[in-house]
């Protein structure tokens, strides 16, 4: 199974300063641990922007790929969905992109505790 983790949500420079919409966007990315142990999967990082400490917890699992560039558009995204199984992510942009590619994507929501709803 490959899947493609997302912790947080991109944000244009313009909405950079508006935190409201940013915070329900964004929880640690030690939270998808338990998920990197997963026997028999591989991850595909799609994060960009890794805050401080992300790129040490995702280099402590042997099965998570860093994407390297990372991309830089929703065409390059489209590109790497279109190679997993399954997207996992805070980005609610990501999940709609992963549905209209008919892949499986399974949204984390943050607010008020950790929480999951799949679909495809």
């Amino acid at each position: 199974m490959r899947c493609g983790p997302v912790s947080k949500a991109s944000l244009p420079p313009s909405l950079i300063s508006r935190r409201v919409w940013c915070a329900p966007r964004a929880g640690p990315t030690a939270c998808l641990a338990p998920l990197f142990r997963k026997t028999g999967w591989q991850f595909v990082s799609l994060q960009r922007d890794l805050r401080p400490g992300d790129d040490a917890i995702l280099r402590q699992h042997p099965n998570v790929i860093r994407c390297d560039p990372t991309p830089t558009d929703f065409a390059d995204t489209a590109v790497l969905i279109t190679r997993l199984d399954i997207v996992v992510c805070v980005d609610t942009a990501i999940v709609h992109l992963a549905g209209a590619l008919g892949k499986a994507a399974a949204a984390v929501a943050l607010r008020g505790g950790f929480s999951l709803a799949a679909g495809t």
